[in-house]
């Protein structure tokens, strides 16, 4: 399994950061190869489905918001094709504005555990990437 934490300050509060990170579909927004979120049934499930950059292709996953606590606390889990993923996301008042913290863990899944290790450094890449892209999101 892989893990990985980033931490990040940026100059937006902690209210504005929670109702942004709450909507799903405003994922590809800041994650590099998130196309696009779309409700699963309705409004007022938990479950969307994304359609993922892989190279020149696109594959289909899912993601689902599995908990939002007090403005402070968001968990996703989701996956597709031999990935599955699980990411928090934990947000507290800083002198900046907030401090995010993001926990993520991917697990690979059957032959694709052989190039885990490779995939472990495009993982925590992508990742900074996407926390960057947050911060310019919400400082904007």
């Amino acid at each position: 399994m892989i893990k990985g934490t980033i931490d990040l300050d940026i100059s937006c509060s902690p209210s504005r950061t929670y109702n942004y990170l709450v909507q799903p579909e405003r994922q590809s927004e800041w994650i590099p190869d998130v196309l696009s979120t779309e409700p699963e049934i309705g409004k007022e499930s938990n479950l969307f489905r994304q359609s993922i950059a892989v190279g020149d292709s696109v594959a289909d996953g899912f993601l689902q918001l599995t908990e939002c606590r007090n403005k402070e606390f968001i968990s996703y889990n989701g996956g597709g094709g031999p990935v599955r993923f699980w990411s928090e996301f934990v947000i507290t008042p800083s002198i900046s504005g907030t401090h995010i913290r993001h926990v993520y863990r991917i697990e690979l899944k059957g032959i694709f555990r052989l190039v885990q290790p490779l995939f472990k450094h495009q993982a925590k890449t992508n990742s900074q990437l996407a926390m960057h892209n947050l911060a310019q999101q919400l400082s904007s």
